[in-house]
């Protein structure tokens, strides 16, 4: 679900920390400012997202914050900042030769990335380490949830 942070920013505030936890503590972020900078231009996603972006004329560009149980995109669109939180439960990353993409359910973004800045590169080990970490803290807790 995408939530508009511009309109009701305590609601949506609130629902996204349920679904992709708390912020990263500030110390990391500090240390890893370069990662937490970085801004991706979106070149495809699915309809309601391709939907939003034909509304306006400027490229979407979009950032990436990493958080305890998930990872959150956000983006703007016109003057209303859009954010849209992918749990890591549900996260499956696709790297291509020059792009990667996000799934979760329904959500799908393709992100351009550019072999020539290693730092959109660590973002996405961070984005793997980190779901490979939750995923286990969940495997221990409730054992081997094949089925």
């Amino acid at each position: 679900m995408i939530f508009n942070y511009t309109f009701d920013p305590n609601y949506a505030k609130t629902q996204i920390a349920v679904l992709t936890g708390n912020s990263i503590g500030l110390w990391k972020r500090l240390m890893n400012y370069s990662l937490y900078r970085q801004q991706y231009l979106i070149i495809d996603g699915n309809e309601e997202l391709v939907e939003l972006f034909r509304k306006h004329t400027r490229l979407p560009y979009c950032r990436i914050e990493v958080r305890s149980k998930g990872i959150v995109l956000l983006f703007k669109i016109g003057k209303d900042l859009m954010v849209l939180p992918i749990p890591f439960y549900s996260l499956t990353v696709f790297k291509g030769s020059d792009y990667f993409q996000f799934y979760s359910g329904k959500w799908r973004v393709k992100l351009a990335i550019t072999q020539d800045d290693p730092n959109k590169l660590k973002l996405v080990q961070e984005i793997l380490r980190s779901k490979h970490d939750s995923v286990s803290e969940l495997t221990q807790y409730y054992g081997n949830l094949d089925v």
